[in-house]
């Protein structure tokens, strides 16, 4: 009685022999987790629409949004003022659109500056033991005493009304935020092998820190900067509503704000949509920061 023998393996069936994939890479894992998070994707597509309008501004504003209409002063929303006019006649529709790229302007210059000083800073201080690092945290700690709106506001007030100082004013409230962070990655990094590795080869200390040091400590710095910019964009706000940011005429969310506290009772429009504006910019940047942060934290995995 004869046994028919059959082959285990399908003929059809692909054979993979010694192929292996690839190991993810730590941004590539986070990109998959961001994307799954519903509420970061909101957030950033709605800060992706705010990058397009204020780079299209100058170009979709219906009307000139600095040009006074004294006729059609403090119109109601309407068709043709889907947002009204406010007391000189302008278009609030238009003060908001061409007031985006100066609001946006002033969170992401402003974080530029408490970040690359911040990070300067935060690696010397970890890197360094000694007098160089107490006196950068005795400086952070100083600063941190007093609440950011504050001490944006006593730097403004020495520098002078305008959107440049408000800017510069909003980012070095920023640097000690910085600092800290940066410092306490830095220190838990150093301790690692490939930094003593570098040192035994002869890298020098400049090199360690811009090479081996600043790329194991990005990902807490671009959360901390994602979020940055939405409370830099509301301090800045709030220093143009009480006159020390952005100067008439010039459109600006905070700005557009002042002007219309004087006719809250009669035209209440005038700073209820800036006031909305404010509100949507700095939730999807809050979104987009909250999803950043569980993507790029090395304890959550897929």
């Amino acid at each position: 009685m004869s046994t028919t023998v059959q082959s285990s393996v399908l003929p059809n069936a692909p054979i993979e022999l010694g192929l292996r994939s690839r190991p993810r890479s730590q941004w590539a894992i986070a990109w998959t987790q961001l994307r799954r998070n519903r509420s970061a994707v909101v957030g950033g597509t709605v800060a992706a629409f705010l990058i397009v309008v204020a780079l299209l501004a100058p170009w979709i504003t219906p009307f000139d949004p600095i040009q006074t209409y004294p006729k059609d002063r403090l119109i109601s929303p309407n068709w043709e003022h889907p947002m009204g006019t406010d007391k000189l006649g302008r278009d609030i529709f238009s003060r908001v659109i061409a007031g985006t790229p100066n609001s946006l302007k002033m969170g992401l210059i402003a974080i530029a500056i408490g970040c690359s000083a911040g990070t300067i800073l935060g690696l010397i201080a970890g890197f360094y033991r000694g007098p160089v690092s107490v006196i950068i945290l005795m400086l952070a700690d100083a600063m941190l005493a007093f609440p950011s709106i504050l001490l944006a506001l006593s730097i403004v007030a020495a520098l002078g009304p305008g959107l440049a100082n408000t800017m510069i004013a909003v980012g070095v409230s920023y640097i000690p935020g910085f600092i800290r962070v940066v410092r306490a990655s830095v220190l838990s990094a150093k301790s690692n092998v490939y930094v003593d590795a570098a040192k035994v080869i002869g890298a020098g200390d400049g090199r360690i820190m811009l090479f081996h040091l600043l790329p194991n400590v990005l990902a807490p710095v671009i959360v901390l900067c994602t979020l940055g910019v939405a409370g830099a964009i509301l301090i800045g706000a709030s220093l143009s509503f009480l006159g020390l940011g952005a100067q008439p005429p010039t459109p600006e969310w905070g700005a557009i704000l002042n002007e219309g506290r004087s006719t809250m009772r009669i035209a209440p429009w005038v700073a209820t949509f800036p006031g909305i504006a404010i509100m949507i910019t700095v939730l999807a940047m809050n979104l987009l920061g909250d999803g950043l942060r569980d993507a790029l934290d090395p304890r959550m995995k897929l």
